[in-house]
């Protein structure tokens, strides 16, 4: 497993970006891209576009394999409900949130789990023991360095990171690149503490090989943080808001230093 630096700068979302990557949502659906089916039926269904936040959180939970940019949007309208709402006793009445979290930054749960990314890098291959892990053909692994404490029960178990929960999306220049999350490396890999995810390790993302290209390429001039990141969200996992007790949480990971291990 590689080493990382140990924290990159802490960058935040505005307004714009949420605009543009949702934008950017909508234009691969009528390019008739991975997800677009889904795309174009939130467009559809949405009276604007803070009702397609809600229907992006409901497609991390539901769709198997099929990842969307998790766009966050920092306050609901009242309606909008988060998918966590019947868990937390909120109806709907008030406000529904969600949060945006950047590298180096830890994000923790009312129950005292907590996850922190501290890093980006890659590999074209994995070993672990006797063990070797490949991409598929033409694609690579994205390594994202965390710390995790996911011992502490909540609602009705405990917080998984599965293929199944988690959606990861990178976006380079106005382009994004899909991202499947290895559940099979990280379930031998990562380090457990009575049985849960403890510790520091890796999250290994594969995507298309385009995506360090895309990166590489990237002209430094046009590089700031609206438009270089690495996207990740747990359906499971949502830090303590004002109004509920979970909101749902994205965690945002700047590329301009992992363009420099390239």
């Amino acid at each position: 497993m590689c080493e990382y630096k140990s924290c990159m700068d802490s960058l935040t979302l505005d307004g714009d970006f949420k605009n543009k990557l949702l934008g950017a949502m909508l234009e691969e659906a009528d390019r008739g891209g991975k997800g677009s089916d889904i795309l174009a039926n939130m467009h559809r269904k949405s009276a604007g576009r803070v009702a397609v936040r809600a229907a992006l959180s409901a497609a991390c939970v539901g769709v198997l394999s099929i990842a969307v940019i998790p766009v966050v949007i920092a306050m609901l309208p009242a309606g909008n409900a988060a998918p966590n709402d019947e868990m937390t006793g909120n109806t709907g009445s008030d406000s529904a949130q969600a949060a945006v979290i950047p590298i180096g930054e830890s994000a923790i749960d009312k129950y005292g789990n907590s996850i922190t990314f501290t890093g980006v890098d890659y590999a074209l291959s994995l070993s672990c023991g006797e063990n070797t892990y490949l991409p598929g053909e033409e694609n690579v692994f994205i390594l994202l360095s965390v710390q995790l404490d996911l011992t502490h029960e909540w609602y009705s178990g405990y917080v998984d990171i599965t293929g199944e929960n988690t959606c990861a999306c990178g976006y380079v220049l106005g382009e994004d690149y899909i991202m499947s999350f290895r559940e099979d490396i990280f379930e031998e890999t990562f380090s457990k503490s009575h049985g849960r995810p403890y510790g520091e390790g890796e999250l290994v993302l594969e995507v298309d090989g385009q995506f360090l290209n895309a990166v590489r390429n990237a002209d430094p001039e046009e590089i700031n943080g609206e438009n270089f990141a690495v996207f990740f969200e747990c359906a499971d996992f949502g830090v303590e808001g004002d109004i509920q007790s979970k909101i749902q949480t994205s965690f945002y990971l700047s590329l301009a230093e992992f363009k420099n291990k390239l």
